[in-house]
């Protein structure tokens, strides 16, 4: 079953994150396209993407992380895990060398 799961939420995640970093270049360019074009029409750039654009931006992007964390729970990754090796005889750690 979650293999099953995984073939799913694997290529959604992908895809939705390539939207979403497509959709923060597309707003990166206009913005940059905003700083050559008059005042005013700067101004409507802006109130575009910082009122709507990226508000929705922020909400999909809480939902792609969501996905993310629950893709790599289903997987068994563990990420931010802090192992200590176990002792060997002689003070040694499993992982150091001499």
């Amino acid at each position: 079953m979650r293999k099953k799961i995984l073939k799913v939420t694997r290529p959604l995640f992908a895809w939705a994150l390539m939207i979403m970093m497509t959709a923060a270049l597309i707003a990166a360019l206009f913005y940059v396209a905003a700083f050559f074009t008059g005042p005013e029409i700067a101004g409507k750039i802006h109130h575009l993407f910082y009122n709507v654009i990226l508000h929705y931006m922020y909400v999909a992007g809480i939902a792609v992380a969501f996905l993310g964390v629950f893709n790599m729970y289903l997987a068994g990754e563990k990420m931010y895990v802090f192992e200590v090796g176990s002792k060997k005889k002689g003070g040694e750690t499993a992982g150091s060398a001499k």
